[in-house]
């Protein structure tokens, strides 16, 4: 039928992401390990972890839950059999279930704040020089840590005013089942307001940065009277495109599948959907920083700078798809972690690899976990 068909295709997709995403991760950590010597790449180090630690979850757990809880049965859908109930009742208490969504919530406003983060720091590099100092190899650790603190106030302000959740395993999303801990609706609304709004604040700062490089390289090839490659400027600019329009589709599927009520085959789709531009967001910075970036390639082990990727062939069985992806994204998060710790000492005093660093490890714990 058409309906196992759509369901089978978008667990293909998902797996296939999932694990590409990890691999990524895993290439740019090998490539980090080698040289964490940047303060620059603390950002980035701290972007790989969470990163890593959204998809290794990803990995882990729901790759299987995925499976187990699709609308329809099928050989397919009933690989892995068993599911665990034995905390049920506790953990249908209203407190447990906001700790639960506390770790829902950390991934998804991690990635967007370490995203700002970054651009901020590429903002002070090429257009306000004064914000250079919060920038520094002494001062990047608070800078960062100033970042996560307002990450985890954001969840914690964003668990206590929103209905209480229960994750539908048959339709794999949250539903409200309850009141919010705190009624503050005004609140909530300031909350997903800048969470909308936060992506294209991104998009606004690079397209600032693009402008300001391409007005001082004009400069330079007049009074040199060279003629300078645009391709860089042109990736950086295009690199904040498709970062804030991952980070943009994912709201819009969020809020489309809000809007669906049906359980069956489309709800499913719109649900995982949702959870393969997740799995996207969280593998795109390392995928980007391994393909774009002469540094982090460098760091690499010979091997690894010169694997070739392949496209995947047309398959019917898109669940194997979503494992692949998984898999894939995995082993590409764990790559770039190794290469972050192989380049520590190198890379290690630019502080904007200290954020990609923390981000880059968040991936890679999600798509562990997730492949788990």
């Amino acid at each position: 039928p058409i309906e196992d068909v759509v369901i089978t295709a978008v667990l293909v997709v998902y797996g296939t992401l999932l694990s590409f995403g990890a691999l990524m991760c895993l290439v740019f950590a090998l490539a980090l390990i080698r040289g964490r010597k940047w303060p620059f790449y603390s950002i980035v180090h701290h972007l790989l972890f969470l990163d890593t630690v959204y998809l290794l979850y990803q990995v882990m757990p729901c790759l299987k839950q995925r499976i187990v809880t699709s609308p329809r049965i099928s050989p397919l859908t009933t690989l892995i059999s068993y599911q665990t109930r034995r905390f049920q009742a506790w953990y249908n208490t209203k407190y447990v279930r906001a700790a639960f969504s506390m770790l829902d919530c950390i991934p998804l406003k991690g990635l967007i704040y370490l995203t700002l983060l970054m651009t901020i720091n590429r903002m002070a590099v090429f257009v306000i020089p004064a914000l250079r100092p919060i920038f520094t190899k002494p001062k990047i650790t608070w800078s960062l840590l100033v970042c996560w603190l307002f990450i985890l106030l954001l969840c914690f302000l964003s668990v206590l005013v929103r209905p209480t959740q229960k994750f539908n395993r048959t339709s794999l999303r949250f539903e409200d089942i309850g009141e919010p801990i705190v009624k503050a609706p005004a609140l909530r609304d300031i909350i997903a307001v800048v969470d909308y709004a936060v992506p294209f604040v991104i998009l606004f700062m690079y397209l600032i940065i693009w402008l300001v490089i391409r007005k001082k390289r004009r400069i330079s090839r007049r009074m040199s009277n060279s003629h300078e490659n645009n391709g860089d400027d042109n990736r950086i600019l295009l690199e904040a495109v498709v970062i804030a329009l991952f980070l943009q589709l994912y709201n819009i599927s969020t809020i489309a599948t809000t809007f669906v009520t049906d359980d069956g085959t489309l709800g499913y789709a719109l649900s995982m959907t949702s959870l393969i531009l997740s799995v996207t967001n969280h593998s795109i910075h390392s995928t980007i920083f391994i393909f774009t970036n002469s540094t982090i390639r460098g760091l690499l082990p010979r091997r690894c700078s010169r694997t070739k990727i392949y496209p995947l062939s047309v398959t019917r069985v898109f669940m194997y798809a979503y494992g692949v992806i998984l898999v894939a994204g995995t082993l590409m998060t764990l790559v770039f972690l190794v290469a972050l710790m192989r380049g520590r000492k190198m890379i290690g005093q630019w502080p904007f690899y200290k954020i990609v660093w923390s981000m880059t490890w968040m991936d890679a714990i999600y798509l562990i976990i997730s492949v788990s």
